[in-house]
């Protein structure tokens, strides 16, 4: 179970640099 909820955890850490990362690129072409 510990291993499950590592992985999830990983992948929304991995979701919230994606979001971060798109939006930096949005915020950069706009300027």
């Amino acid at each position: 179970m510990k291993q499950v909820s590592s992985l999830r955890f990983l992948l929304f850490v991995a979701l919230l640099l994606l979001l971060s990362v798109a939006f930096a690129r949005s915020v950069v072409e706009k300027k």
